[in-house]
């Protein structure tokens, strides 16, 4: 029983970071006006909708839905901080998504 809670538990974190980059992913292209950045911008959003259907099946094949852990909570808060924040300039932002998603 410890596995698949465990695993339920990753499923969380992994579901909760994805609708962060999502989350970043639409604000950053709504912040721009470069076709080149607004077309790679899309195929990441389309991408990680996909991923997002795949990480929702999985969570409800097990049958058992879990919270994220605190510290991917605190992760994912500073993140969306940081991309809705000013501190950044828009390309540091896109960086910074570049970085989070490799």
């Amino acid at each position: 029983m410890a596995d698949v809670t465990n695993i339920a538990t990753k499923l969380a974190d992994l579901k909760l970071f994805q609708n962060v980059l999502l989350e970043s992913e639409q604000k950053l292209i709504a912040q721009t006006d470069d076709n080149t950045i607004c077309e790679r911008l899309e195929g990441m959003i389309n991408s990680d909708r996909e991923n997002l259907g795949i990480i929702e099946a999985a969570i409800s094949r097990y049958g058992n839905a879990a919270e994220p852990r605190d510290i991917t909570q605190q992760h994912a808060q500073k993140v969306s901080q940081m991309m809705s924040g000013s501190e950044l300039t828009l390309y540091d932002k896109y960086l910074q998504l570049e970085l989070l998603k490799h």
